[in-house]
């Protein structure tokens, strides 16, 4: 499926909405310093995904560079988690399968993001 910008749109707002929710939850249970630390920086995560949604036709005719830094720092946050989770001994099988949810929708927005540059600096300009 070829992705629109508005349809990139709603996946970086969906993305970020989901994230806000349960970086919320996860605040309010966090039972130390580190999984404190996670969860805030999964909250600002979050505001980032909203962000460059609202913002995502001008950041795609602009420089994508700050929609490219926002998906790496998801990616090494979600990795920080599954390790944090491993060391914790949670169930891994399940935390193999979100972390690798969460990485391949950093992937495949990241690949379309750069697809829709390129053809936003190719078209032709009013």
């Amino acid at each position: 499926m070829k992705e629109t910008t508005k349809s990139l749109r709603i996946y970086f707002i969906a993305a970020g909405v989901l994230s806000l929710y349960f970086s919320v939850t996860g605040l309010r249970a966090s039972p130390d310093f580190v999984t404190l630390v996670l969860n805030g920086s999964s909250l600002v995560l979050a505001l980032g995904f909203v962000g460059v949604g609202v913002m995502l036709p001008k950041l795609l005719a602009g420089s994508v560079m700050p929609i490219n830094v926002l998906l790496v720092l998801a990616a090494l946050r979600s990795a920080a988690q599954t390790a944090l989770s491993v060391m914790q001994k949670d169930s891994l099988i399940l935390v193999l399968v979100v972390q690798a949810v969460i990485l391949l929708l950093c992937w495949y927005l990241y690949a379309n993001t750069k697809r829709l540059a390129a053809e936003a600096a190719a078209a032709p300009t009013k």
